[in-house]
């Protein structure tokens, strides 16, 4: 109770140097809230980039000028679909088919039999894992077998949309399954010619949707149902296209590496310009912009940074030249305290008080009308306050520590 007396009375009997230190600490803070501010908003506009400025990848041939028609390696695929880097995966794979017709006897035929009786037919076959990827294949020009519609594109059911002329061809019908003799997977050289390697003999799909007759194809399957058939004939799997969407865009070193982990060459590091290899694949990433506002936004935040332990001396060095002016010509008082009996530490402790009051109240009064004004928010405010009070009383603690070696009788003299 003495002491908070004793600082009451003290900041009433020295208005005037009371009410410049008050004026510093509301100055400094201000300042340091606009610094702190600053780097708060450079942060947050760092870290809104990818959302503001997205980023897509697709899949091309190693020249970087095609995209469609490509050998997609299985390795490719699964790590695509297993990475953290990588979403809204949009996937297609070629294939070819050779079913019986549905009134074929198949009874004690050998394979050259079937084509001799004409009682194969042949279907081109895409896959893709959302119907949009499929050209020419309108979801309101498909007519569906009862509870299908196009979400069977995200699923693995063996399960087929067929061309209504195809079906009319080999007597099947919505709800049949069809028997496929061949199921036959489309590999491409660098032109996109195709050339078939057998996956194997597949005993049905159901036909649960009637397409309009198209022209690239004659059957369509969920993407997973083709990976899953070469899984079942321990065949490797290819695509022939791939796009996605990029996370987490800020690591993109990190995504790169995966994806080079993967077999994607990355093309704008001009590896594979001219390569001409049937099955090897390029990454194409649409990230010059993105990279440019990024790298400006990190300089921008590692100099604010990098500077902010200069702002914190700085702020101790002005705390201790303001408490050191404000106590300086107190020194006769401080001696008397202690010719009164007061030890060296409570006579600190009651200069102490005096300034920490005066900081707290100024850094506060600062601190606040920052955030009325929109500087900066309560956040930013709270941080402001911590900081600037450890950093002022840091430096009003090394000005008072120096009053303590006052000489007593040598202070009291001099007031002579």
């Amino acid at each position: 109770m003495f002491i908070i007396t004793n600082v009451i009375k003290n900041i009433r009997r020295n208005t005037r140097k009371s009410a410049i230190y008050f004026a510093v600490c509301v100055a400094a803070t201000l300042t340091l809230q606009v610094y702190i501010t600053s780097i708060d908003r450079t942060q947050r506009q760092l870290e809104d980039l990818p959302a503001a400025m997205p980023i897509s990848a697709r899949v091309t041939s190693l020249d970087g000028w095609r995209h469609e028609y490509l050998d997609i390696k299985q390795v490719t695929v699964d790590g695509l679909f297993e990475s953290p880097f990588v979403e809204d995966i949009e996937m297609t794979a070629l294939a070819h088919a050779l079913f019986l017709m549905k009134s074929a006897d198949t009874t004690g035929l050998s394979d050259t039999d079937y084509s001799f009786n004409l009682l194969l037919r042949g279907a081109r076959v895409a896959a893709a894992n959302k119907i949009e990827l499929l050209k020419e294949l309108a979801p309101e020009g498909i007519t569906w077998l009862t509870g299908y519609g196009p979400e069977i594109f995200s699923g693995n059911e063996l399960v087929c949309v067929v061309d209504e002329y195809v079906l009319e061809l080999t007597g099947y019908s919505l709800g049949d399954s069809v028997r496929y003799t061949r199921m036959l997977e489309d590999m491409f050289d660098y032109y996109g010619e195709p050339k078939y390697v057998e996956i194997g003999a597949l005993d049905s799909l159901k036909v649960v949707g009637i397409m309009e007759e198209t022209y690239d194809y004659s059957v369509a399957l969920p993407l997973e149902t083709l990976r899953q058939i070469c899984r079942d004939f321990e065949h490797p799997f290819t695509a022939s296209t791939a796009s996605f969407s990029v996370v987490d865009t800020l690591r993109l070193n990190e995504f790169k590496a995966e994806m080079k982990a993967i077999e994607l060459v990355d093309t704008s590091s001009g590896e594979g310009a001219h390569n001409r290899e049937v099955r090897a694949n390029a990454l194409g990433v649409n990230d010059a912009t993105f990279i440019g506002a990024a790298t400006r936004l990190q300089e921008s935040l590692s100099l604010l940074r990098g500077f902010l332990p200069l702002v914190a001396i700085a702020i101790a060095a002005v705390g201790y030249l303001v408490a050191y002016l404000a106590v300086q010509t107190r020194r006769e008082e401080y001696a008397v305290y202690r010719l009164l009996g007061i030890g060296k530490s409570k006579g600190f402790f009651l200069f102490f008080a005096e300034l920490a009051a005066l900081t707290v109240c100024g850094s506060l009064l600062g601190a606040a009308v920052s955030v009325a004004s929109g500087i900066g928010g309560i956040r930013v405010g709270a941080l402001v306050f911590a900081l600037f009070a450890v950093c002022f009383t840091v430096g009003g603690v090394i000005a008072l520590l120096r009053l303590g070696r006052t000489n007593m009788m040598t202070a009291l003299a001099q007031q002579e």
